[in-house]
């Protein structure tokens, strides 16, 4: 797959994307992402969010 393709879109989020998807605070968006309440991947300092994981979250499907 080429990523450098132009309408490429990254199937994972980084907390600065949760932060302005739901319009909150930097500190909100790292307690959220450290809840537990979606998969998230942490590579060495990094955190990435797969984006179905999220999406099923946000609209009450994910347990």
């Amino acid at each position: 797959m080429d990523v450098y393709k132009e309408g490429y879109e990254p199937e994972t989020l980084e907390v600065a994307d949760i932060r302005r998807i739901l319009g909150i605070g930097l500190n909100q968006a790292y307690k959220l992402v450290n809840s537990g309440e979606f998969r998230v991947i942490k590579i060495g300092r990094k955190i990435i969010i797969p984006k179905e994981s999220f999406y099923k979250w946000f609209n009450g499907q994910e347990q």
